[in-house]
C-alpha cells in the first residue's frame, strides 16, 4: 500500500469520528493537521527523489 492510500484512509477514519466529548473533536482536528504535515513531506521527499534519479540517469 502507498502512502497516499494510508493518508486517504486515516483521514477518512478521522473525518467520519465520532467525538465521544467535546474535547475529542479538538484532538482530531490536531491530528488531521499532523497527517497534512506529513502529507507534505512525503510529497517532497517524492520530488526529491525523482530529481536525483534523473541526475544520476543522465550523468552528464
Amino acid at each position: 500500500m502507498q502512502w497516499h492510500q494510508r493518508y486517504d484512509s486515516l483521514t477518512g477514519i478521522i473525518k467520519n469520528a465520532k467525538p465521544l466529548f467535546d474535547d475529542d473533536r479538538e484532538y482530531l482536528e490536531k491530528i488531521e493537521d499532523y497527517l497534512k504535515s506529513i502529507k507534505e513531506i512525503f510529497i517532497t521527499c517524492e520530488k526529491d527523489m525523482v530529481i536525483k534519479s534523473r541526475k544520476t540517469d543522465y550523468p552528464f
